[in-house]
Protein backbone atom coordinates (compact mmCIF):
# COMPACT_ATOMS: atom_id res chain seq x y z
CA UNK A 1 0.00 0.00 0.00
CA UNK A 2 1.63 3.58 -1.33
CA UNK A 3 1.91 6.03 1.43
CA UNK A 4 -0.57 8.04 -0.41
CA UNK A 5 -3.47 5.36 0.65
CA UNK A 6 -2.33 4.80 3.57
CA UNK A 7 -3.33 7.52 5.00
CA UNK A 8 -5.94 8.78 3.66
CA UNK A 9 -8.68 9.58 6.20
CA UNK A 10 -11.13 7.51 6.89
CA UNK A 11 -14.31 7.93 9.59
CA UNK A 12 -14.74 4.47 11.47
CA UNK A 13 -18.56 5.27 11.27
CA UNK A 14 -18.59 4.80 7.76
CA UNK A 15 -17.72 1.16 8.17
CA UNK A 16 -20.81 0.43 9.99
CA UNK A 17 -23.32 2.38 7.60
CA UNK A 18 -25.61 -0.88 7.04
CA UNK A 19 -27.94 -1.96 8.67
CA UNK A 20 -28.46 -5.38 10.58
CA UNK A 21 -29.00 -8.31 8.33
CA UNK A 22 -32.08 -9.03 10.22
CA UNK A 23 -33.82 -6.27 12.52
CA UNK A 24 -36.03 -8.91 13.78
CA UNK A 25 -33.88 -11.24 15.45
CA UNK A 26 -36.78 -14.23 16.30
CA UNK A 27 -38.10 -13.65 13.06
CA UNK A 28 -37.64 -15.13 9.12
CA UNK A 29 -38.05 -11.82 7.41
CA UNK A 30 -37.49 -14.37 3.97
CA UNK A 31 -40.45 -16.30 5.13
CA UNK A 32 -43.08 -13.95 3.36
CA UNK A 33 -45.85 -16.37 5.28
CA UNK A 34 -44.77 -15.24 8.57
CA UNK A 35 -44.16 -11.55 7.68
CA UNK A 36 -47.04 -9.53 8.77
CA UNK A 37 -48.05 -6.92 5.99
CA UNK A 38 -47.87 -3.65 8.04
CA UNK A 39 -44.30 -5.16 8.46
CA UNK A 40 -43.51 -4.51 4.91
CA UNK A 41 -44.86 -0.92 4.88
CA UNK A 42 -42.88 -0.16 7.86
CA UNK A 43 -38.91 -1.56 7.10
CA UNK A 44 -38.50 1.08 4.36
CA UNK A 45 -39.43 3.70 6.92
CA UNK A 46 -36.73 2.03 9.70
CA UNK A 47 -34.27 1.73 7.43
CA UNK A 48 -34.04 5.02 6.09
CA UNK A 49 -34.78 7.00 9.37
CA UNK A 50 -31.47 4.63 10.50
CA UNK A 51 -29.77 5.98 7.42
CA UNK A 52 -30.85 9.84 8.51
CA UNK A 53 -29.84 9.22 11.73
CA UNK A 54 -26.34 8.10 11.30
CA UNK A 55 -25.90 10.62 8.18
CA UNK A 56 -26.35 13.28 10.61
CA UNK A 57 -24.37 11.88 13.15
CA UNK A 58 -21.35 11.81 11.14
CA UNK A 59 -22.29 15.82 9.65
CA UNK A 60 -21.81 16.78 13.14
CA UNK A 61 -18.81 13.97 14.57
CA UNK A 62 -17.05 16.06 11.54
CA UNK A 63 -18.10 19.80 12.05
CA UNK A 64 -16.48 18.78 16.14
CA UNK A 65 -13.26 16.90 14.43
CA UNK A 66 -13.28 20.34 12.68
CA UNK A 67 -13.42 22.79 15.21
CA UNK A 68 -10.87 20.87 17.81
CA UNK A 69 -8.48 19.55 15.43
CA UNK A 70 -7.22 22.65 13.67
CA UNK A 71 -8.61 21.58 9.84
CA UNK A 72 -8.59 18.48 7.98
CA UNK A 73 -10.01 17.52 4.33
CA UNK A 74 -10.65 14.14 3.19
CA UNK A 75 -8.84 13.54 -0.07
CA UNK A 76 -8.31 11.12 -3.25
CA UNK A 77 -4.70 9.85 -2.84
CA UNK A 78 -4.08 11.58 -6.29
CA UNK A 79 -5.53 15.03 -5.06
CA UNK A 80 -2.92 17.69 -4.57
CA UNK A 81 -3.09 19.28 -1.18
CA UNK A 82 -3.95 22.86 -1.01
CA UNK A 83 -1.66 25.05 0.69
CA UNK A 84 -3.88 28.74 1.05
CA UNK A 85 -4.42 28.20 4.66
CA UNK A 86 -2.88 27.29 7.38
CA UNK A 87 -5.97 24.30 8.02
CA UNK A 88 -4.87 22.84 4.73
CA UNK A 89 -0.93 22.57 6.11
CA UNK A 90 -2.70 19.57 8.44
CA UNK A 91 -3.02 17.70 5.89
CA UNK A 92 -5.15 14.08 5.87
CA UNK A 93 -1.61 12.26 5.53
CA UNK A 94 -0.98 12.77 9.54
CA UNK A 95 -1.32 9.79 11.17
CA UNK A 96 -1.44 11.58 14.67
CA UNK A 97 -3.58 15.06 13.99
CA UNK A 98 -1.34 17.59 15.48
CA UNK A 99 -2.55 20.94 16.35
CA UNK A 100 -0.87 23.67 15.51
CA UNK A 101 0.11 24.83 19.15
CA UNK A 102 1.66 21.76 18.97
CA UNK A 103 4.64 23.22 16.47
CA UNK A 104 6.69 25.91 17.61
CA UNK A 105 6.15 28.99 15.78
CA UNK A 106 9.32 29.39 14.73
CA UNK A 107 9.38 26.33 13.15
CA UNK A 108 6.32 26.71 11.26
CA UNK A 109 7.51 30.13 10.19
CA UNK A 110 10.98 28.53 8.63
CA UNK A 111 11.74 28.62 5.06
CA UNK A 112 13.04 25.40 2.54
CA UNK A 113 13.72 25.28 -1.15
CA UNK A 114 11.85 22.54 -3.10
CA UNK A 115 12.81 20.81 -6.25
CA UNK A 116 10.71 18.88 -7.70
CA UNK A 117 10.73 16.29 -10.54
CA UNK A 118 10.63 18.54 -13.43
CA UNK A 119 13.57 20.31 -12.28
CA UNK A 120 11.43 23.62 -11.02
CA UNK A 121 12.97 24.69 -7.83
CA UNK A 122 10.64 26.36 -5.63
CA UNK A 123 10.58 28.54 -2.31
CA UNK A 124 8.47 28.43 0.32
CA UNK A 125 8.81 31.17 2.74
CA UNK A 126 7.09 29.35 5.55
CA UNK A 127 5.91 25.84 5.92
CA UNK A 128 2.06 26.96 5.86
CA UNK A 129 2.35 29.48 2.79
CA UNK A 130 2.03 28.38 -0.67
CA UNK A 131 5.48 27.57 -2.63
CA UNK A 132 6.49 30.44 -5.20
CA UNK A 133 8.73 29.06 -8.69
CA UNK A 134 12.18 30.31 -8.60
CA UNK A 135 13.67 29.19 -10.86
CA UNK A 136 11.72 26.41 -13.96
CA UNK A 137 14.84 24.31 -14.83
CA UNK A 138 17.17 23.41 -11.82
CA UNK A 139 19.20 20.06 -12.44
CA UNK A 140 21.40 20.50 -9.43
CA UNK A 141 21.55 23.39 -6.81
CA UNK A 142 23.79 24.38 -3.64
CA UNK A 143 22.96 27.16 -1.22
CA UNK A 144 25.62 29.86 0.12
CA UNK A 145 26.67 29.77 3.58
CA UNK A 146 25.01 33.07 3.99
CA UNK A 147 21.54 32.27 2.67
CA UNK A 148 21.64 34.73 -0.01
CA UNK A 149 22.58 32.82 -2.60
CA UNK A 150 21.97 29.74 -4.80
CA UNK A 151 24.21 28.63 -7.30
CA UNK A 152 22.81 26.28 -9.60
CA UNK A 153 23.13 23.85 -12.89
CA UNK A 154 20.28 23.73 -15.59
CA UNK A 155 19.48 20.37 -16.84
CA UNK A 156 21.22 18.84 -19.75
CA UNK A 157 20.97 19.45 -23.39
CA UNK A 158 19.70 16.66 -25.60
CA UNK A 159 22.53 17.03 -27.81
CA UNK A 160 25.88 18.02 -27.15
CA UNK A 161 27.04 18.52 -30.83
CA UNK A 162 27.00 22.38 -30.94
CA UNK A 163 28.40 23.21 -27.50
CA UNK A 164 31.48 24.00 -26.57
CA UNK A 165 30.92 25.09 -22.93
CA UNK A 166 28.72 24.56 -20.27
CA UNK A 167 27.40 26.65 -17.76
CA UNK A 168 26.00 27.49 -14.03
CA UNK A 169 24.68 30.23 -12.54
CA UNK A 170 24.41 32.11 -9.44
CA UNK A 171 20.92 33.44 -8.28
CA UNK A 172 20.93 36.27 -5.75
CA UNK A 173 17.19 36.04 -3.52
CA UNK A 174 17.86 40.14 -2.79
CA UNK A 175 17.99 41.20 -5.44
CA UNK A 176 16.38 37.75 -7.68
CA UNK A 177 19.09 38.34 -10.71
CA UNK A 178 20.90 35.89 -12.21
CA UNK A 179 24.25 35.88 -13.11
CA UNK A 180 26.19 32.93 -15.64
CA UNK A 181 29.52 31.46 -15.61
CA UNK A 182 31.53 29.59 -18.19
CA UNK A 183 32.84 26.23 -17.98
CA UNK A 184 35.18 24.18 -19.48
CA UNK A 185 32.75 20.95 -18.66
CA UNK A 186 29.42 19.47 -20.59
CA UNK A 187 28.41 17.01 -18.26
CA UNK A 188 28.31 18.71 -14.69
CA UNK A 189 26.45 16.95 -12.66
CA UNK A 190 26.91 18.36 -8.89
CA UNK A 191 27.57 22.20 -7.70
CA UNK A 192 29.03 23.30 -3.89
CA UNK A 193 29.82 26.53 -2.36
CA UNK A 194 32.89 26.71 -0.25
CA UNK A 195 32.84 27.63 2.94
CA UNK A 196 33.60 31.12 2.38
CA UNK A 197 30.98 31.81 -0.29
CA UNK A 198 34.32 32.67 -2.63
CA UNK A 199 33.87 29.53 -4.91
CA UNK A 200 31.73 27.63 -6.45
CA UNK A 201 33.41 23.51 -7.13
CA UNK A 202 31.65 22.27 -10.17
CA UNK A 203 31.77 18.35 -10.25
CA UNK A 204 31.85 16.56 -13.90
CA UNK A 205 31.91 13.53 -15.29
CA UNK A 206 29.79 10.11 -16.19
CA UNK A 207 31.99 7.93 -13.94
CA UNK A 208 31.34 7.45 -10.34
CA UNK A 209 33.77 10.23 -8.88
CA UNK A 210 34.14 12.95 -12.38
CA UNK A 211 36.49 15.87 -11.77
CA UNK A 212 35.87 18.64 -9.62
CA UNK A 213 36.84 22.07 -10.67
CA UNK A 214 36.70 25.56 -8.41
CA UNK A 215 35.50 28.77 -10.14
CA UNK A 216 35.26 32.20 -8.27
CA UNK A 217 32.85 33.66 -7.74
CA UNK A 218 34.06 37.15 -8.33
CA UNK A 219 35.91 36.78 -11.85
CA UNK A 220 34.32 33.24 -13.50
CA UNK A 221 37.85 32.30 -13.81
CA UNK A 222 39.06 28.09 -13.00
CA UNK A 223 41.57 27.58 -10.26
CA UNK A 224 41.85 24.18 -8.97
CA UNK A 225 40.93 21.00 -10.47
CA UNK A 226 40.96 17.30 -8.42
CA UNK A 227 39.00 14.28 -7.76
CA UNK A 228 35.99 13.82 -5.52
CA UNK A 229 34.72 15.91 -3.14
CA UNK A 230 36.75 17.90 -0.25
CA UNK A 231 36.22 17.45 2.92
CA UNK A 232 36.66 21.30 4.55
CA UNK A 233 39.22 21.69 7.75
CA UNK A 234 38.40 25.82 7.51
CA UNK A 235 37.46 28.21 4.44
CA UNK A 236 40.75 27.69 2.18
CA UNK A 237 42.05 24.12 3.20
CA UNK A 238 40.44 20.71 2.53
CA UNK A 239 41.52 17.32 2.38
CA UNK A 240 40.55 15.15 -0.82
CA UNK A 241 40.39 11.30 -1.55
CA UNK A 242 43.16 10.68 -4.83
CA UNK A 243 43.71 7.69 -6.99
CA UNK A 244 46.60 5.79 -7.38
CA UNK A 245 47.13 3.58 -10.23
CA UNK A 246 50.30 2.54 -9.63
CA UNK A 247 49.62 0.07 -6.75
CA UNK A 248 48.70 -3.40 -6.45
CA UNK A 249 44.89 -3.19 -7.93
CA UNK A 250 42.41 -3.39 -5.63
CA UNK A 251 38.98 -5.48 -6.25
CA UNK A 252 36.70 -2.69 -6.61
CA UNK A 253 36.56 0.54 -8.96
CA UNK A 254 38.57 0.66 -11.23
CA UNK A 255 41.16 -1.27 -9.32
CA UNK A 256 43.22 1.55 -8.43
CA UNK A 257 44.62 2.66 -4.85
CA UNK A 258 43.50 5.61 -2.75
CA UNK A 259 45.51 8.28 -0.47
CA UNK A 260 44.68 11.40 1.31
CA UNK A 261 46.18 14.77 -0.22
CA UNK A 262 45.79 18.28 1.34
CA UNK A 263 44.71 21.13 -0.74
CA UNK A 264 44.74 24.49 -0.77
CA UNK A 265 41.80 27.13 -2.41
CA UNK A 266 43.28 30.37 -2.47
CA UNK A 267 46.66 28.68 -3.44
CA UNK A 268 45.71 25.34 -5.73
CA UNK A 269 48.54 23.74 -3.76
CA UNK A 270 48.20 19.91 -3.26
CA UNK A 271 50.56 17.79 -1.30
CA UNK A 272 49.98 14.01 -0.08
CA UNK A 273 49.31 13.60 3.28
CA UNK A 274 49.08 9.98 3.49
CA UNK A 275 50.42 8.01 0.15
CA UNK A 276 48.75 4.63 -0.56
CA UNK A 277 50.93 1.71 -0.52
CA UNK A 278 50.48 -2.00 -1.75
CA UNK A 279 48.48 -3.36 0.48
CA UNK A 280 46.64 0.44 2.37
CA UNK A 281 44.18 2.47 1.48
CA UNK A 282 43.51 5.94 3.23
CA UNK A 283 40.16 7.86 2.11
CA UNK A 284 39.36 11.44 3.80
CA UNK A 285 35.80 11.02 4.81
CA UNK A 286 34.92 13.74 7.51
CA UNK A 287 36.39 15.83 10.04
CA UNK A 288 35.71 15.88 13.48
CA UNK A 289 36.50 18.51 16.17
CA UNK A 290 40.02 19.41 14.72
CA UNK A 291 40.89 16.02 12.99
CA UNK A 292 40.73 14.73 9.93
CA UNK A 293 38.73 11.41 9.98
CA UNK A 294 40.36 8.81 7.81
CA UNK A 295 39.30 5.65 6.80
CA UNK A 296 41.53 2.92 6.73
CA UNK A 297 41.89 -0.55 4.49
CA UNK A 298 44.39 -2.70 4.09
CA UNK A 299 45.35 -6.66 3.68
CA UNK A 300 48.65 -8.27 5.49
CA UNK A 301 49.64 -9.83 2.26
CA UNK A 302 49.32 -7.98 -1.68
CA UNK A 303 47.32 -11.71 -2.48
CA UNK A 304 45.01 -10.77 0.17
CA UNK A 305 43.11 -8.37 -2.16
CA UNK A 306 42.16 -10.63 -4.01
CA UNK A 307 41.04 -13.81 -2.17
CA UNK A 308 39.06 -16.55 -3.37
CA UNK A 309 36.63 -16.10 -0.60
CA UNK A 310 36.96 -19.32 0.76
CA UNK A 311 37.03 -17.97 4.51
CA UNK A 312 34.50 -16.77 6.49
CA UNK A 313 35.87 -12.86 7.02
CA UNK A 314 36.80 -10.56 4.44
CA UNK A 315 40.33 -10.64 3.08
CA UNK A 316 40.34 -6.77 4.24
CA UNK A 317 39.63 -4.62 7.41
CA UNK A 318 38.79 -1.00 7.95
CA UNK A 319 38.18 1.16 10.22
CA UNK A 320 38.44 4.84 11.12
CA UNK A 321 41.50 6.97 12.66
CA UNK A 322 41.67 10.57 13.68
CA UNK A 323 44.44 12.46 12.32
CA UNK A 324 46.23 15.63 13.37
CA UNK A 325 45.77 17.99 9.51
CA UNK A 326 49.33 19.78 10.54
CA UNK A 327 51.38 17.15 12.86
CA UNK A 328 49.72 13.71 10.83
CA UNK A 329 49.56 12.08 14.19
CA UNK A 330 47.28 9.41 14.79
CA UNK A 331 45.29 10.24 17.75
CA UNK A 332 44.78 7.68 20.24
CA UNK A 333 41.36 8.69 20.80
CA UNK A 334 39.80 7.66 17.94
CA UNK A 335 37.16 5.71 19.53
CA UNK A 336 35.41 8.85 20.11
CA UNK A 337 34.60 8.84 16.29
CA UNK A 338 33.21 5.58 16.38
CA UNK A 339 31.48 6.59 19.23
CA UNK A 340 30.40 9.49 17.96
CA UNK A 341 29.31 7.72 14.58
CA UNK A 342 27.40 5.06 16.51
CA UNK A 343 25.21 7.86 18.41
CA UNK A 344 24.61 9.21 14.86
CA UNK A 345 23.79 5.56 13.51
CA UNK A 346 21.44 4.85 16.58
CA UNK A 347 19.82 8.23 15.60
CA UNK A 348 19.12 7.27 12.27
CA UNK A 349 17.66 4.02 12.62
CA UNK A 350 15.48 5.08 15.33
CA UNK A 351 14.37 7.20 12.76
CA UNK A 352 13.81 4.90 10.52
CA UNK A 353 11.95 2.30 12.91
CA UNK A 354 9.38 5.33 13.91
CA UNK A 355 8.66 6.40 10.30
CA UNK A 356 8.25 2.68 8.93
CA UNK A 357 5.00 2.28 10.96
CA UNK A 358 3.30 5.30 9.39
CA UNK A 359 5.22 5.43 5.53
CA UNK A 360 6.25 2.82 3.12
CA UNK A 361 9.72 4.16 1.66
CA UNK A 362 13.43 2.93 0.36
CA UNK A 363 15.22 5.14 2.32
CA UNK A 364 15.57 8.68 4.09
CA UNK A 365 17.19 11.88 4.05
CA UNK A 366 17.26 13.91 7.58
CA UNK A 367 17.91 17.56 7.64
CA UNK A 368 18.16 18.68 11.47
CA UNK A 369 16.03 22.44 11.89
CA UNK A 370 18.55 25.17 12.36
CA UNK A 371 17.40 26.21 15.60
CA UNK A 372 14.75 23.49 17.08
CA UNK A 373 17.01 20.50 17.44
CA UNK A 374 13.93 17.84 18.20
CA UNK A 375 12.34 19.09 14.39
CA UNK A 376 13.76 17.81 11.42
CA UNK A 377 12.96 18.16 7.66
CA UNK A 378 12.85 14.29 6.70
CA UNK A 379 13.03 13.43 2.70
CA UNK A 380 10.85 10.55 1.81
CA UNK A 381 12.21 8.26 -0.89
CA UNK A 382 9.40 5.94 -1.65
CA UNK A 383 9.76 3.21 -3.62
CA UNK A 384 9.93 3.20 -7.58
CA UNK A 385 11.45 6.19 -9.32
CA UNK A 386 14.13 7.87 -7.93
CA UNK A 387 11.83 11.17 -8.34
CA UNK A 388 8.79 9.07 -6.42
CA UNK A 389 9.83 11.52 -3.51
CA UNK A 390 7.76 13.93 -0.32
CA UNK A 391 8.74 15.49 2.45
CA UNK A 392 7.16 15.67 5.88
CA UNK A 393 8.23 17.37 9.40
CA UNK A 394 9.05 15.36 12.42
CA UNK A 395 9.01 16.60 16.12
CA UNK A 396 10.34 13.64 18.43
CA UNK A 397 10.25 16.20 21.60
CA UNK A 398 7.19 15.46 22.97
CA UNK A 399 5.63 13.46 21.32
CA UNK A 400 5.72 11.96 18.32
CA UNK A 401 4.57 14.19 15.14
CA UNK A 402 4.60 13.55 11.59
CA UNK A 403 3.43 16.35 9.00
CA UNK A 404 3.20 16.06 4.74
CA UNK A 405 4.96 19.15 3.66
CA UNK A 406 5.39 18.84 -0.59
CA UNK A 407 5.77 16.24 -2.58
CA UNK A 408 9.87 16.86 -3.93
CA UNK A 409 13.09 17.08 -2.03
CA UNK A 410 13.41 20.08 0.16
CA UNK A 411 16.31 21.62 2.22
CA UNK A 412 16.03 24.31 5.07
CA UNK A 413 16.82 27.83 3.97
Amino acid sequence: MDAKNRFCYTNPMHDNESPPASLYPDQNLNDKTSQPKRLKFFIPLIITFLALSITTFIWLRSIHLLNNLGGFSESSSDAKIPNDSFESFFDTKIPLYTKSEDVPSEVLASSILLHTKEYELFLKQSLTEKKTLLLPNVYAYSISNDKTRIAFIDSPPDSFEEIETGEFFILDLNTMETRTYTTNSLTQRSILWSPGDEYILVNSGTGPIGSTVTYSVEDGNAHCTFSNFPVWMNESEFFVTYFDWSREMRPWGGGEATGVMYGNIHTCSFEVFLEATDTNDYAAVDSYESFLVVRETFVQNVSDWWDDGETENPPYESFYSLYDPVTKEKSPNSWYYDMALGEKERARVGMEKVLSEHLDFESLAVEEHPTYSDWFLVNVYLSGSIYNREVYLVGLGDGFKLIFIEEGHARWL
